[in-house]
């Protein structure tokens, strides 16, 4: 932090849970380089014509967690090791609502250029600080309003989780794949749909189960669900949670999943056959060289793919080759531009009742994508209504 200029915040180094290396940001000098983990010795000089950075990241979970925060976590270790020069620190377990709005004012004040708020949680403190403090840039993951000052980040998650439907599709054999979500947003059912067509075009018998836990993180309500979706047949597992729970329990019912968020396979290395996971590094790394060269303007940013912000891991050796062929083939496609989300829910495409969502020879664009509601033929469940 900028300890020169600005007096250091106990209250918020004291939610740093991982010790983190601070130096002083001079007023005159900007942030002096050194590393913001104790993992990373990034360069000790920084470009003549760069501009110096302070950046603060907002986590609701912890780097640990396996899951969303450990994504993010990754992505901020990326722009440290390829940006030399930059000061940055994270703030775990940070709560919503009020205290979000305080911890994101003293940032503001202690002098940060940049905030990253990496949850939807924090969106509404976010709009209320930024209004406060013009000078200082936010990005908020998730969000759905850009100011002067706020760009919005997300990913076309949904591409990713089609090559893992393709995967799924080509391992089951029951037929039944369980998918273990959170909440019923409309970009967990997009990503729900996306999974399901994906399967049914590896295997048109395919039928994707999907058991609710209402909670981004809990992992007996995560045992339970997955639980119950084994017991009634569900021979592979996917999921939209923040936990490796879900693939832990498959590993110990003998079948396969697929995990969400970073890498699942250290945590059930004989269950999981590959992992849809976030590459938030890219972002970080391009938004920040934009800051630096004066060329930043707020936007909304949602990449896929062909941009690098969401993959699909290398499937595993286990995995049934005829799969794996469909995935790489179908990826390479994705990473040329040539198939996206928008061709995944090209028409014709009906709903779970028989009704045509998406007419033949249409694709949705941008806006019509933020608007699916509903599941495609293949899923079985309905969608709470609260």
């Amino acid at each position: 932090m900028r300890t020169s200029c600005h007096r250091l915040c106990p209250a918020l180094l004291a939610r740093c849970w991982v010790p983190i290396l601070l130096v002083p940001c001079l007023l005159l000098t900007g942030c002096q380089s050194a590393p913001s983990s104790p993992s990373f010795s990034p360069p000790t000089t920084t470009s003549p014509t760069a501009q110096p950075l302070c950046i603060a990241f907002l986590y609701y979970g912890k780097i640990s967690d396996g899951g969303w925060t450990q994504a993010h976590e990754e992505g901020r270790r990326a722009l440290v090791s390829a940006i030399p020069g930059l000061q940055t620190i994270y703030l775990e377990d940070t709560p919503a609502g009020p205290e979000a709005v305080s911890v994101l004012r003293k940032l503001a004040e202690e002098g940060y250029d940049l905030i990253v708020s990496t949850s939807i949680v924090f969106a509404d403190a976010v709009s209320s600080v930024a209004d406060e403090f013009p000078q200082v840039r936010f990005l908020q993951c998730e969000g759905d309003q850009t100011t002067a000052n706020i760009s919005t980040y997300y990913g076309k998650i949904g591409e990713p989780f089609y090559l893992a439907g393709l995967l799924a599709g080509s391992t089951t054999q029951t037929n039944q794949i369980g998918f273990v979500a959170a909440y019923p947003l409309d970009d967990i059912i997009r990503e729900i749909d996306a999974f399901t067509l994906g399967a049914r075009r590896a295997n048109s018998q395919a039928t994707v189960v999907v058991g609710w836990t209402m909670d981004w993180a809990d992992p007996e309500k995560e045992r339970s669900e997955t639980t119950t979706l084994i017991d009634i047949g569900c021979d592979v597992i996917a999921q939209h949670q923040d936990t490796p729970v879900p693939q832990q329990i498959a590993q110990e019912r003998g079948i396969f999943s697929i995990g969400f968020n970073s890498d699942m396979a250290p945590f059930a290395a004989k269950a999981v056959l590959a992992s849809v996971v976030w590459n938030w590094g890219e972002y970080y790394i391009s938004t920040v060289h934009q800051i630096q060269q004066n060329t930043w303007t707020a936007n909304a940013f949602w990449g896929g793919l062909q941009q690098r912000t969401v993959d699909f891991t290398t499937p595993s050796i286990f995995a049934p080759e005829a799969g794996k062929e469909l995935v790489r083939e179908v990826k390479a496609q994705m990473e040329a531009g040539t198939f996206g989300l928008e061709q995944i829910f090209a028409g014709p495409l009906a709903d779970q009742q028989g009704k045509v969502r998406v007419p033949e020879g249409k694709t949705l664009n941008y806006e019509e994508l933020q608007q699916v509601d509903w599941f495609v033929q293949g899923v079985v469940g309905s969608i709470p209504s609260d």
